[in-house]
């Protein structure tokens, strides 16, 4: 196992990246509340895609025949990959968005599995939890987790995601709503319209505002 990382937050600086401003798209493409600001949709990949192709990676590995490893890890790549992919389509060039795994926050004695960082500043961090817990830190019931979040809460810019649900927090607020990528199954969904917690009528239009 790596040595973690330990990275000064500057106050100011963790807010978020200026990777655009309004997200346009169609019934395919409906995902705008994982949280950093409202986005337009660029590039070649749709969304619709890059959920799919999460979707796929992470049942690959919590549902691998051969071997189990402990869920929660098996979340780590597939949503490492899928936050820059979808810092891209947000409008963000290749390569700027980095997620540096198991950064120690010394002022809080506590350490989330990421920090984001976009150029040389650092926009936010992330905090991946096993399949099924959730992304609404207010109800968990595991000591640990609680403890954890006491501490994180502080942070002006945090996601939570257990694979299926992803919340923005900001000192200690939830901004928008916690968005299911499968409200049914333990998995992710591999099909953007099964995207959940999004205003319909806001998907029919094609804009979707955070």
């Amino acid at each position: 196992m790596e040595r973690p990382v330990a990275l000064k937050e500057p106050e100011a600086r963790c807010s978020r990246p200026p990777c655009g401003r309004v997200i346009t798209g169609n019934s395919d493409t409906p995902i705008s509340r994982l949280g950093w600001g409202t986005t337009r949709l660029t590039g070649k990949k749709t969304l619709a895609a890059l959920v799919a192709d999460y979707g796929a990676e992470t049942k690959s590995k919590l549902a691998n025949p051969t071997v189990k490893g402990a869920p929660e890890d098996q979340l780590r790549s597939p949503v490492e990959t899928f936050l820059k992919e979808l810092a891209e389509i947000a409008g963000c060039p290749p390569g700027t968005v980095t997620l540096v795994g198991e950064t120690t926050l010394a002022a809080l004695s506590t350490r989330p599995d990421f920090a984001v960082t976009r150029g040389q500043a650092l926009i936010g961090h992330v905090e991946v939890k096993a399949p099924g817990k959730g992304a609404d830190p207010r109800r968990f019931t595991d000591k640990h987790d609680k403890n954890q979040w006491l501490k994180l809460k502080s942070l002006p810019n945090i996601l939570y995601t257990d694979g299926n649900a992803f919340s923005l927090w900001r000192n200690g607020e939830l901004t928008g709503k916690i968005v299911q990528l499968d409200g049914t199954a333990k998995l992710p969904a591999v099909n953007g319209s099964l995207l959940t917690n999004l205003d319909a009528g806001n998907i029919a239009t094609g804009t979707l505002a955070i």
